[in-house]
């Protein structure tokens, strides 16, 4: 059915469209705490699109300010990207994360440097299979290891994909840290 065709009664109409949609999407929950998130590896026979959703610590029984990105399939990866890990004034959130993805093969060949200081900080030793998809690799930096605001570099002649995230009690932010747009044959 057609959005415009339903009948709401006394329902959400976001919570009626997605029932209504359902059939055409899949649904993973993961836990709340962004740190204890398990690597996932999702595959499909027919192009697909794979959108991340969070929601915030605390707020409305867990279902407060969400936070949405795009995940970026493995055949878009980028060479080099410069970010900045954003800090929000006056926020409520206090977990952030930097999530970097690569080929198994290639977590030696990956660097992440302050673009300001150029201090290279370690990661090479935090990557470890994703599960599921064992050709690739997945590090996750929090917010100690990255400062707030600062400006990074992440670099590494295989490529990767990348994800900056953060949650609080009432708030919560995501955002790929760049992507690649190559012609992807199907």
């Amino acid at each position: 059915r057609l959005a415009a065709d339903m009948r709401f009664g006394d329902e959400h109409p976001v919570h009626a469209m997605v029932r209504a949609l359902a059939d055409a999407f899949a649904d993973a929950r993961a836990p709340t705490n962004a740190a204890t998130v398990p690597s996932r590896s999702i595959t499909a026979n027919k192009p697909i699109s794979v959108t991340a959703f969070m929601t915030s610590g605390e707020c409305d029984d867990d279902y407060g300010d969400p936070s949405m990105v795009s995940l970026n399939p493995n055949e878009q990866l980028m060479k080099q990207v410069s970010f900045v890990a954003m800090a929000v004034p006056n926020s409520a959130i206090n977990d952030y994360y930097l999530n970097v993805v690569t080929k198994l093969t290639a977590t030696d060949r990956i660097t992440l440097r302050n673009a300001v200081t150029g201090d290279v900080i370690p990661i090479q030793t935090q990557f470890q299979p994703v599960s599921g998809n064992p050709q690739y690799a997945f590090a996750r930096l929090q917010s100690d290891e990255i400062q707030l605001g600062g400006t990074y570099t992440l670099a590494s002649d295989s490529g990767f994909i990348a994800y900056v995230y953060g949650q609080g009690q009432y708030e919560s932010i995501a955002y790929s840290v760049g992507s690649s747009v190559d012609r992807i044959n199907l």
